[in-house]
This record gives C-alpha cells, sequence and structure tokens, in this order.
C-alpha cells in the first residue's frame, strides 16, 4: 500500500494535480476517473479517498501550463533509441541538467517548468526516435509507482526543476509548426459518437508509423479513447490499434487525406474499415464480416 500523503508532500506532487492509475500499469483507473485526466485532483481529500479504496493503484501526474511542468520521456523499450537521440541533442545543445527519474524499462524521465513565454505547448510523439514529450492535456506515471516489480523514481528528489531551454522549445515550437507531431491527448478531447473510430484508427496509424511499439501504442489509444464523449468500449478501442498494426508497417503507415465529397468518403470508409464490413443488398445494411 502506498503513502499517498507522503508521496503528494514532496516537492514535485505538492499542489499539482494527480489521478489513479491502474495497478502495474500506466493506464487511468477509469473506476475513478472516467474521463481520464481531466478527472485529475489535488485536492487532499479526494485523493486520500481513491488511494483508500486503491492502495496500489499507480500514480499519474498531469503535465502542462497549469500544473508548471513538462516532461521528456526518453524512451529506451525495444531498440526504441531514446538514449541515442538524446546523446545527439546533448551533444548539440549541452546537457540537460534537471529533476530526472528513471522508469521501469530503463528510460528516463527529464522534468522541467512550464516556459513563462509558452502560451500551450502539446504532447507530442517523435520529438526524436524515442523520445515524447508530455505537456498540455497530458501525464506520466510519477515515481513510487511500478511496473511488474519495477519502480520509478527519482534519481535526486532535491534536485531543482529548471525551466525548459529555449533550444529545446525551439525545436518543440518548430516541430509543431511543421505538423509533424501527433497530438496523441488532444486529438480525441472534445471526439463525440460518429467520429470516434475514425479518429482512434487515425491515432493508431500514425503511431505504427512513427515505429511506436505496440504496448505503447495500446496505451496512448485507451488514453485517448478516455477523453471521447463517451468512450468507446475497450475491446472496440482496441479493434482500432490492431487493425492499424497488422494493415500497415512503420514508416509507411499515414493515412491518405481524401477529398471532402462522398467519393472521398467512401474511400475514407474502405481505408479504414473495407477488411472489416461488407454491404449485404438483401438486408440493405452494413455488417461486420
Amino acid at each position: 500500500m502506498k503513502n499517498i500523503n507522503k508521496h503528494i508532500n514532496n516537492d514535485v506532487l505538492r499542489g499539482r494535480k494527480i489521478l489513479p492509475c491502474e495497478t502495474n500499469q500506466k493506464n487511468p483507473l477509469t473506476q475513478l476517473v472516467r474521463h481520464g485526466h481531466t478527472d485529475a485532483s489535488s485536492d487532499a481529500g479526494v485523493i486520500e479517498t481513491w488511494w483508500s479504496n486503491y492502495p496500489n493503484a499507480n500514480i499519474g501526474l498531469c503535465t502542462g501550463k497549469d500544473a508548471n511542468l513538462i516532461v521528456v520521456d526518453i524512451d529506451v523499450k525495444n531498440n526504441a533509441g531514446g538514449m541515442e537521440s538524446l546523446q545527439k541533442l546533448e551533444a548539440e545543445f549541452g546537457k540537460l541538467d534537471t529533476l530526472v527519474a528513471t522508469t521501469p524499462s530503463g528510460g528516463l524521465h527529464y522534468y522541467f517548468a512550464f516556459p513563462q513565454e509558452a502560451k500551450t505547448i502539446k504532447c507530442m510523439v517523435a520529438l526524436r526516435k524515442g523520445i515524447d514529450i508530455r505537456a498540455d492535456g497530458g501525464y506520466v506515471v510519477a515515481p513510487e509507482s511500478s511496473i511488474n516489480g519495477k519502480l520509478y523514481e527519482f534519481e535526486d528528489i532535491d534536485k531543482e526543476i529548471v525551466e525548459l531551454p529555449l533550444w529545446l522549445l525551439e525545436l518543440l515550437t518548430n516541430k509543431e509548426t511543421n505538423n509533424s507531431s501527433f497530438d496523441v491527448v488532444e486529438t480525441v478531447l472534445g471526439v463525440n459518437e460518429g467520429s470516434r473510430n475514425v479518429t482512434l484508427f487515425k491515432l493508431s496509424s500514425s503511431l505504427r508509423g512513427r515505429g511506436v511499439d505496440y504496448e505503447d501504442a495500446r496505451e496512448q489509444v485507451l488514453i485517448a479513447n478516455n477523453n471521447c464523449n463517451p468512450p468507446l468500449p475497450k475491446t472496440e478501442a482496441l479493434q482500432c490499434l490492431d487493425s492499424a498494426y497488422s494493415r500497415y508497417q512503420p514508416n509507411n503507415t499515414e493515412l491518405t487525406e481524401h477529398h471532402l465529397t462522398e467519393l472521398g468518403s467512401a474511400k475514407e470508409m474502405v481505408s479504414c474499415y473495407g477488411d472489416i464490413i461488407r454491404y449485404i443488398p438483401q438486408f440493405k445494411n452494413w455488417l461486420l464480416w
């Protein structure tokens, strides 16, 4: 059982919104936070009640301007290449000197204060190979959480969280301007019935194209689904992911943008669902096949 009061009163979590995540996982515990990170709280009473009911829940820490927090996620799982990309960036721009947490897989989370001059910074997949950004609309799993018995841990809890370096802010800004990033969370914020499947399929396809491994993609698709209104059933959301990951190969998954015409809509429908649906003239209806 986690001593949640001890954890939320350290210098990093104090006053910031957190959310319970499933035991041994990164996904929001939807029994308590149905809408994922948007239901996060900094209220000590609410937090204590959550962990009284689910004492082994992992801890999700919200990022973004309101939290005054940006986390640079260095991924090493399945040859993700995050460390190599980090070394190249530090060789060019200088060492990142701020609070760092280690992850169960051997990766790193670099904690930075949100730059004052920036109005918003979106979450981003693949700033560089194996390097993701958790910012507005996102969260990270915080230290004292665990996966398969291995802890998230701060290397030095007394280390200062410094402001995001200007060179890194410029990289993020340029990436957004060039539309090369995919906003994992905000993409589906406010998505209603009628567009959820297509949106999650496009998200899955984009993740596949960037070489994101299946388990990480699964996590992000489920997080995104929790922001739909209402969310799809978990099995249906994962069908979107499985379809994209079985159909496409890395670096060749971006969907063709179809024209906003009846023909374009038909082509997009075939692209997304052509392998699983059929029109039955006798029934005058579409069926899963």
